[in-house]
């Protein structure tokens, strides 16, 4: 990752201002859990590919953590983006978005107050190094990790092998996440105003293209109500494709490769994906 970011004094960045501390089309698929228990936190690698994308249109491979109900939707989304209009240029950046009221108010990244940044290396929007090349053995990917801190309850975004702490959200900013998550879901969602085709997912391959060309999800975790870090039960996910299996689609088989973790490949090319 990098990037160059104008330096502030830690506690004057837009999180400290706030008092606790947009109609366009959009295609999504992603793996649910469907256990009916309290999350701590989530993590996995993601596989890191460039695509190359026009403004009105982004393309982010994530994890959601959700709490609530739909009008009082408590949400923090973190992967892996390319977004043009958001970013100026069609790069994959680390990029996040939360909201505590249902999309009502909240931002991505720290355009608006509540994300409290404390890594002074990676900044929320920095750029990723080498990608993953298609047809390629060699995979690269990065670990993407948010748990809640069992003392505070603040929300930490963790990255890299390393495990680099990139900053938190404060429990404060939540009505609901503050307690703990009741959904994961992993993914990839893509926006296109109407007028334009759907920009590509992942790779912008389809699973059925395997490994050697499509994007993946690897290595998935949840982080129980007791704080433990455990590997997800097949029978716990839910698979959802939300359009035309043309354009993205997801192969989900559970247990996958050398490390024997939860793996799945989804994505595609986007296109003439309909409403």
């Amino acid at each position: 990752m990098g990037n160059d970011f104008d330096c502030v004094d830690i506690y004057k960045q837009p999180a400290f201002q706030h008092p606790f501390l947009r109609n366009h089309k959009i295609q999504l698929v992603h793996l649910d859990t469907t256990q009916d228990m309290t999350f701590r936190g989530a993590s996995a690698r993601i596989s890191l590919y460039n695509l190359s994308l026009q403004a009105d249109q982004f393309s982010i491979s994530q994890i959601w953590l959700r709490s609530g109900p739909h009008d009082e939707l408590n949400n923090i989304q973190v992967g892996c983006g390319v977004y043009p209009n958001l970013y100026g240029d069609s790069q994959l950046r680390l990029t996040s978005y939360w909201t505590a009221n249902g999309y009502k108010t909240g931002c991505y990244n720290v355009n608006c107050p509540g994300f409290v940044q404390v890594s002074p290396d990676f900044p929320m929007g920095s750029t990723f190094g080498p990608a993953s090349a298609i047809g390629s053995d060699e995979k690269l990917d990065l670990l993407f990790k948010v748990q809640q801190d069992r003392t505070t309850g603040n929300w930490w975004l963790i990255t890299g092998d390393n495990h680099i702490l990139i900053g938190y959200w404060p429990k404060n900013i939540f009505t609901h996440l503050k307690d703990g998550a009741s959904l994961i879901q992993y993914g990839g969602e893509t926006y296109t105003t109407p007028n334009l085709m759907s920009p590509p997912m992942g790779s912008g391959r389809l699973p059925r293209e395997h490994l050697k060309n499509a994007a993946y999800f690897s290595t998935i975790k949840i982080v129980d109500s007791e704080y433990n870090e455990v590997d997800i039960q097949r029978g716990d996910m839910k698979t959802y494709i939300l359009t035309n299996p043309n354009c993205y689609d997801l192969l989900y088989q559970g247990y996958e490769g050398k490390q024997d973790r939860q793996a799945f490949l989804f994505g595609g090319p986007g296109g003439q994906c309909g409403p």
